[in-house]
């Protein structure tokens, strides 16, 4: 198929260029005649990554219109993704980001705790019925586990939906609102978890997790940081080029795009990967997510295990020379 329906023909005109295979690319889409922003950055040092791409995000919606939910952060590893939200976060707390990382929140598929978290922190929605069911049932699993007697009291999905739903606190700090939410759920149910050791050290892993994680985020402590990722979608997306296939955003923002990081050093002294065919590859995907405009950013600053300052991606530079 050579039509794309997506992305305009300045777009395509770029992406085309990591085209591995494939008849050429026309756009046929109502946009295909857009005229789009196509900027190749290599002078953004590190340090100012956070500053630049928060004063794009906002040019981009205070001056062109565009959505922050049509606007994609793309980096092909997670780690600097994450980095760059918070840091984003800090200096734009207002500015709605959809990102992991942000909450204090950490995963423990073990912890009772962390499942009850995420029905307390999130907000009923038609949307969200699917996934808050999903996430009743895995607390009472847990709690079946943990408390073998539960089973007695016949607690269904839609009566723990019912308890957590009706929670409300005007705490603003986030530890303590969870604490309050705790309490209510199982003081609701006739639950005494002072009789289950087990259960009050596996609260205080859970808090001490959260708390060493907020520490390290530098967002705060408030209500409204532990609710991060569980408010209504339409913030900026950031997600890992790998994770973005299928995708579609009006306005595209690549980061890293470095050699060494796109492609990996792994690919690139492997003998049996081709690293030019891998790093065109991952461009490709990066590039055509995008429907109107496209940034890519190799910022300076980054360097090797060995101290070498890394360089920008060989294939953007052939382009943009």
């Amino acid at each position: 198929m050579n039509g794309n329906y997506r992305s305009s023909q300045q777009i395509i005109d770029v992406y085309r260029n990591f085209q591995i295979y494939g008849e050429p690319i026309e756009a046929k889409g109502p946009n295909k005649d857009t005229a789009s922003f196509i900027s190749f950055n290599r002078d953004v040092s590190l340090d100012n990554l956070a500053q630049h791409i928060k004063d794009l995000i906002l040019d981009l919606h205070n001056n062109h219109g565009i959505p922050y939910r049509e606007i994609a952060v793309i980096a092909p590893q997670r780690q600097p993704l994450i980095s760059l939200a918070r840091s984003v976060k800090r200096i734009a707390p207002e500015l709605p980001l959809d990102a992991a990382g942000l909450s204090p929140l950490c995963r423990d598929d073990n912890n009772l705790f962390y499942h009850l978290s995420k029905l307390i922190l999130s907000t009923p929605a038609p949307d969200k019925v699917v996934q808050r069911m999903r996430w009743a049932n895995n607390l009472l699993e847990i709690l079946i586990e943990k408390i073998p007697h539960i089973s007695n009291l016949n607690l269904s999905l839609q009566r723990i939906l019912k308890i957590t739903n009706s929670f409300t606190s005007t705490s603003v700090l986030g530890i303590e609102y969870l604490k309050e939410g705790f309490g209510y759920f199982f003081n609701k149910l006739n639950i005494d978890i002072s009789e289950y050791p087990e259960i009050i050290e596996e609260h205080a892993d859970f808090e001490n997790k959260c708390l060493r994680k907020q520490s390290k985020n530098g967002l705060g402590d408030s209500i409204s940081v532990y609710k991060n990722g569980f408010a209504k979608a339409g913030g900026v997306t950031f997600i890992t080029a790998h994770k973005c296939k299928g995708l579609e955003y009006d306005t595209v923002i690549g980061i890293s795009l470095l050699w060494g990081v796109i492609p990996h050093w792994n690919n690139i002294y492997s003998r049996e990967i081709d690293e030019n065919e891998i790093s065109k590859k991952l461009l490709y995907v990066l590039s055509s997510r995008a429907k109107s405009n496209l940034f890519f950013v190799a910022e300076t600053g980054r360097r090797t295990q060995k101290g070498r300052p890394y360089s920008a991606n060989y294939h953007l530079a052939e382009i943009f020379r």
